[in-house]
């Protein structure tokens, strides 16, 4: 007997593109669909989502700062709070943040 693999998760593309043949927006499915959540979670700030202003990162407000160990720990609990918060559909193993202190990068 063949198991077939059925669709999980699905969430709509943000992008909006228009699907050719069904002339509806593209459908993400499971790891898209998660991966693309994860991603709009991190580069959300906060109170950006009008009725959610808890939900964001402080991603943004550590864009221009100099790198230190301390920018560092802000980047790696931030996204770990954001992914462990909002996204129950991820499993969130580690998050690595890997600072080149000459680079300032």
């Amino acid at each position: 007997m063949a198991s077939t693999i059925q669709n999980r998760y699905k969430d709509i593309d943000l992008s909006f593109t228009k699907n050719p043949k069904t002339k509806d927006i593209y459908v993400l499915s499971d790891i898209d669909a998660v991966k693309r959540s994860v991603r709009t979670l991190v580069l959300t700030k906060f109170s950006e989502r009008l009725f959610h202003p808890e939900i964001g990162s402080a991603i943004y407000g550590s864009l221009f700062e100099n790198i230190t160990s301390e920018t560092s720990i802000i980047i790696e609990t931030s996204v770990q709070d954001v992914i462990n918060n909002f996204e129950p559909r991820a499993k969130l193993i580690r998050v690595d943040v890997k600072e080149t202190s000459d680079l300032n990068s």
